[in-house]
């Protein structure tokens, strides 16, 4: 089994958040032959992922995860009393977690994407300005061994290299998502790298979920 995270160097981490990735495209997989509808909401997808698979305890030990404890951060209200970002899903050290020593953590991002053009306010500019830039310009989250992910929630039929050749044209071209294989038997997973504002080398993950065919209704 892959050793705790927060001993691992960079190329340690990368191959353990590979392997975590890998693991959550067969969670995804099972989504789709275990639901019938889901909501076109991205934090309903988002649960679903969570509540059904990374925080059972079955499937867990089933895909060889039982040593990490996923979680969902809660949204937090500023002095302001206005909901500051907040990341999807933060991936920690079981053990270190029941011992309340939480000073290292992967994040995922998710973010739906339904195929339409990269004009500001459209899914995958949102995807670049409230995903990617949370990791980069803006830094909202911290990035503790230089790697992180986002998960793609494709709600709409449509081809998803279309989706990626439309982010990429709001990128710079050195931090294109380019395809990177981590699972044979999933195809759409993709690596970008990027600088913090630290000027920090940042790789992030990609994972393209297709839930078109299970989606019921359009929300904005």
């Amino acid at each position: 089994m892959i050793a705790s995270i927060f001993k691992l160097k960079q190329q340690a981490a990368r191959k353990e958040f590979e392997f975590i990735f890998t693991q959550i495209t067969k969670c995804y997989k099972l989504m789709l032959s275990d639901y019938d509808i889901i909501e076109n909401d991205e934090n309903i997808i988002r649960n679903h992922l969570h509540k059904d698979y990374l925080d059972k305890q079955s499937i867990l030990e089933q895909l060889n995860l039982k040593t990490y404890f996923f979680d969902i951060e809660p949204p937090y209200v500023n002095e302001n009393y206005k909901e500051t970002a907040r990341s999807d899903i933060k991936i920690y050290d079981a053990i270190e977690r029941m011992q309340n020593r939480q000073s290292a953590y992967y994040i995922i991002e998710c973010k739906r994407l339904d195929g339409t053009n990269s004009g500001k306010g459209s899914l995958n500019y949102k995807y670049v300005e409230n995903g990617i830039k949370r990791f980069t310009s803006r830094a909202d989250y911290p990035t503790f061994y230089g790697i992180n992910g986002m998960i793609g929630f494709v709600v709409k039929a449509t081809n998803i290299s279309e989706i990626i050749n439309s982010i990429n044209l709001l990128l710079p071209d050195n931090e294109n998502l380019n395809s990177k294989i981590i699972d044979n038997d999933f195809k759409f997973s993709y690596l970008s790298k990027h600088k913090d504002i630290q000027d920090n080398g940042i790789e992030l993950y990609h994972l393209m979920f297709d839930f078109s065919s299970l989606i019921e209704t359009d929300v904005e």
